[in-house]
């Protein structure tokens, strides 16, 4: 584990220092990140690194699922419902690497035909860039925050806000109610 730190930490570092070498951030395409004339630090530092993240991610969950389906094979009465919970969460963890891909495949996609053709961009590419991108965390919190115990914690949780709102407004109905009748009191009282 501590080389695996250090190799993440350090490699980082070095790839987030070798463009300053030459001036390479700026803003670019409203973005503050690589300038467009210095793309290749984009591939270097971001796109090569990705390629090789999903293909070690594919590589590893290719193991998982042979030896999942080795496991259940070997275990031919195991219990079905314990099958299932490890067929749903191995489904669930292969969801990484899928939005992963589908995130990530436009911008990787965008950024090579602008260094092939940068005088010609393609409208598409760049709003599905733009629009996926960002979204990659919002889709894994759905993939990973909407588990079991998530949703019944979820629930409880806004159960009991939603509750309280409810109480609030009921209380704040009533309130309203008994000012509108004192004012109405008040009334009857200045006209006798």
């Amino acid at each position: 584990a501590r080389r695996y730190h250090c190799f993440v930490w350090v490699s980082s570092l070095f790839m987030t220092i070798l463009p300053q070498f030459e001036n390479a951030y700026g803003y670019d395409n409203g973005l503050c990140w690589i300038l467009e004339k210095y793309s290749y630090y984009r591939f270097i530092t971001f796109y090569v690194p990705l390629v090789m993240v999903i293909g070690f991610n594919a590589g590893v969950y290719y193991c998982i699922l042979s030896s999942l389906l080795r496991t259940h094979r070997a275990t031919a009465t195991a219990d079905q419902s314990q099958r299932k919970e490890d067929v749903a969460a191995f489904w669930r963890m292969g969801l990484y690497p899928l939005i992963l891909v589908v995130c990530r495949t436009f911008a990787l996609t965008n950024r090579i035909q602008n260094s092939v053709d940068a005088e010609h961009p393609v409208f598409a590419l760049y709003l599905l860039h733009r629009l996926l991108s960002p979204l990659q965390g919002f889709f894994n919190c759905l993939v990973y925050g909407m588990s079991q115990p998530v949703r019944h914690e979820l629930a409880a949780c806004f159960g009991t806000a939603i509750h309280r709102l409810r109480m609030r407004r009921c209380e704040g109905i009533q309130l309203a109610e008994a000012r509108e009748q004192a004012r109405e009191q008040a009334r009857e009282q200045a006209r006798e």
